[in-house]
């Protein structure tokens, strides 16, 4: 064997392994991007059942929460109501408690005018 013909089996060989080895690299770099995809999908599924059950948590947090806010309006409103009434009824209770005053004044006065006129009765005669 010449030279040339060395050259060229090397050359051949060499472009041949060069092949194989870029074959090898892409078949490793396509299951490597199968077990990455793979991964990836367990994860967004992991998440996806986290999320919905994070999303259940709150609604039920949320129902919870509306119903205590519609508990404690309730509750505001009775006691609004209550104290409502109860300032009419101290209204009144003040409103009869000065017209009684009124009329103890007014009696008061009519008793001081009559001692006053028998008084005055007495020193005229």
């Amino acid at each position: 064997m010449d030279g040339a013909t060395i050259t060229s089996l090397v050359t051949l060989a060499t472009i041949v392994i060069g092949f194989m080895v870029q074959i090898y690299r892409e078949n490793r770099n396509r299951r490597w991007d199968l077990a990455d995809r793979a991964e990836l999908a367990a994860k967004v599924e992991d998440n996806r059942y986290i999320l919905a059950a994070k999303m259940e948590d709150n609604r039920h947090h949320v129902a919870a929460t509306a119903n205590e806010l519609k508990t404690l309006i309730h509750e505001n409103t009775q006691i609004s109501t209550n104290a409502f009434h109860e300032a009419n009824t101290v209204n009144i209770k003040l409103e009869k408690l000065g017209l009684e005053h009124i009329v103890q004044s007014v009696k008061q006065t009519e008793a001081v005018d009559k001692l006053t006129d028998a008084l005055n009765k007495e020193k005229r005669e």
